[in-house]
């Protein structure tokens, strides 16, 4: 009955909103409304991951965004001396003999 109803519906991965919505309203605020859309055409945020072509499309965000400030403030010279383990790194860079200790 109506738990039996809850139960179904809770299961199913898809369903027909408008007959859950003609259900009880203790069972209706329950539900969580789907869109008509097919799901696997969309991404997590709703976004389309298919152009109008029916072409699917992947776009990887570019995470190297270069900036010689944020370089140096991270990997410089005075970055290395503050730190124990930055002034590690540009004893074993000397000892190595690297011709450029830091960034």
């Amino acid at each position: 009955t109506r738990a039996s109803s809850v139960a179904a519906l809770a299961s199913a991965t898809r369903f027909d909103y408008r007959a859950a919505l003609n259900a009880s309203s203790a069972v209706s605020e329950t539900i969580v409304i789907q869109d008509e859309r097919e799901d696997e055409n969309y991404d997590i945020d709703g976004r389309s991951i298919v152009n109008d072509d029916g072409e699917m499309w992947c776009h990887t965000k570019r995470t190297y965004q270069p900036s010689n400030l944020v370089r140096k403030r991270r990997h410089g010279f005075r970055a290395r001396l503050a730190t124990v383990g930055g002034r590690k790194v540009l004893a074993r860079r000397r000892r190595k003999g690297r011709k450029r200790l830091s960034a």
